[in-house]
């Protein structure tokens, strides 16, 4: 989780999802208050496109919500 300067205030250890499948993903106590970005990082291999993609056509997509970060810089 990243606040909303983007300066990463908590994480929690990598985990690999099943395949066709759903995984509950406990995340420890992060606190904050105010805006907050959630971040999922993922390997899009060729086979595993679907795994933890973006939602491109959910309710709140006009909002344009979606940031990543290679790292080093932060882009729509």
């Amino acid at each position: 989780m990243f606040d909303g300067a983007k300066t990463l205030i908590g994480s929690r250890a990598p985990f690999t999802p099943p395949a066709d499948g759903w995984l509950t993903v406990n995340v420890p106590d992060i606190p904050f208050t105010g805006m907050f970005y959630a971040m999922v990082k993922w390997d899009n291999f060729t086979e595993q496109s679907n795994y933890l993609g973006t939602d491109e056509d959910g309710p709140y997509t006009y909002e344009d919500l979606c940031w990543y970060s290679d790292g080093t810089s932060w882009e729509k």
